[in-house]
């Protein structure tokens, strides 16, 4: 059965690898000579609101459960990949094959206990690790290893918010530890008049409290 289970994940993989040089030579023909006049149009940043879009639309089908909507979505984004890295690659900075090869090289690194001799007790240890190890890979490459570092500058404000909660508790800001008002020195208006006097930098104090109550409540459940 073994034997078995080994020849189907081999044939699983031939069979995703075609499909794989298929989509690249579609992508190529229609930005190559004679190809699609939209197509050679696009740069990498007129497909910018398209990526969104095709990210919203996956998160969509998957909450829809209707898994040929998801297969059909998913197929969309890759397309976003698959097409921005053939940009890339005519402008002389790499290629689909260097994008693959980059993010498997980064799963085999940051999974150690899988690929390497590494012990873990749960999921905890794991992204412990995982952010130890993304923490040196920046020191060595001279980038920023702060654990708020890499966070999208273009995410909406309040998701960016979750991000620094989340990313503070997994270095050890515990919060089911912590007490006080979140609130704390922050008016929060109780009606529509006080919503409308509030300042920019009263509603930026609210957005960034808010993840800290759903963090709370959380844990007060």
């Amino acid at each position: 059965m073994r034997g078995a289970f080994f020849i189907s994940e081999d044939f699983s993989m031939a069979k995703s690898g075609e499909a794989l040089e298929r989509l690249v030579g579609i992508i190529r023909r229609l930005r190559g000579p004679g190809g699609c006049p939209w197509d050679q149009k696009q740069t990498l940043d007129s497909l910018k609101s398209g990526l969104i879009e095709e990210a919203y639309e996956v998160i969509d089908a998957i909450e829809s459960g209707e898994c040929s909507d998801l297969e059909e979505e998913l197929g969309d984004l890759l397309l976003q990949i698959v097409f921005q890295s053939q940009i890339c690659e005519e402008n002389g900075h790499f290629e689909f094959s260097d994008v693959a090869t980059a993010i498997a090289d980064k799963l085999e690194r940051r999974h150690p206990h899988v690929f390497g001799e590494v012990e873990v007790s749960g999921v905890d240890e794991v992204l412990q690790n995982w952010d130890a190890i993304k923490k040196a890979e920046k020191q060595e490459s001279g980038k920023p290893a702060s654990i708020v570092s890499g966070i999208p500058r273009h995410l909406p404000a309040l998701q960016k918010a979750h991000q620094v909660q989340k990313r503070a508790a997994r270095a050890g800001f515990d919060w089911k530890h912590i007490d006080g008002n979140p609130f704390d020195g922050t008016h929060v208006p109780t009606c529509t008049a006080e919503w409308h006097h509030l300042t920019p930098s009263e509603f930026d104090r609210l957005l960034v409290a808010t993840p800290d109550v759903r963090h709370r409540a959380l844990y007060w459940l």
